[in-house]
């Protein structure tokens, strides 16, 4: 479900409950929305790799963890996230989906190039069949006029606005056999502790 900030304000205004204000700390640390939505339709969703396949998101199927974030190669934050996104590909369960995009003004490459970059870093591109990895997709817009259909339908489920800066807003979509739950997490370009403490939880069925 989706809550405003002001709502929280107002729920935890009338519980002054603990609880509530611990809620209230979280969604200002980066969990900013998340929304639950009918798994198939989260599985219908397709993008361009970075070959000019179309990659399916049913591909990601029986994941436990998916991270879906806006990358640029000459980003001040392309090392770290790089360095935790080789540590994640082989964590089992676990796939992140890279955006290339320029928005921002960092990602002059070409596709090839990225690709190879990626490489270099020591990522394993695209391992289609696997029930883990790193997923490449072509360069595209993540934020209005151009914006790619994958990131409108984030934005869109999540009740929230325009991406801020490379590697800024992360997805985190975990999925059951009924739903997925989408949430956003916002200002985690450097890290962000509540996202791995989430990956680190056991999966629940959905």
């Amino acid at each position: 479900s989706k809550f405003s900030w002001f709502d929280k304000g107002m729920a935890c205004g009338k519980a002054a409950s603990m609880f509530c204000n611990l809620l209230l700390i979280l969604t200002l640390a980066g969990a900013i929305s998340h929304d639950e939505v009918p798994v198939q339709h989260f599985y219908r969703l397709t993008a361009t790799d970075i070959d000019g396949h179309t990659f399916p998101f049913h591909e990601l199927e029986g994941a436990k963890d998916i991270i879906i974030v806006n990358i640029a190669t000459e980003s001040q934050f392309t090392k770290k996230n790089f360095d935790e996104f080789v540590k994640l590909q082989d964590q089992a369960g676990t796939h992140v989906v890279a955006f290339p995009s320029n928005d921002f003004l960092r990602e002059p490459r070409t596709a090839a190039e990225i690709k190879q970059f990626a490489e270099e870093q020591g990522l394993k591109v695209n391992p289609y069949g696997e029930k883990k990895g790193f997923w490449l997709m072509d360069k595209c817009h993540v934020n209005v006029p151009d914006i790619h259909k994958v990131y409108s339908y984030l934005q869109w489920k999540t009740a929230t606005g325009a991406i801020q800066n490379d590697f800024d807003s992360k997805f985190h979509v975990r999925c059951g056999k009924v739903h997925c739950s989408i949430y956003r997490h916002d200002n985690v370009a450097a890290g962000h502790p509540l996202l791995k403490h989430a990956l680190a939880q056991p999966h629940k069925e959905l």
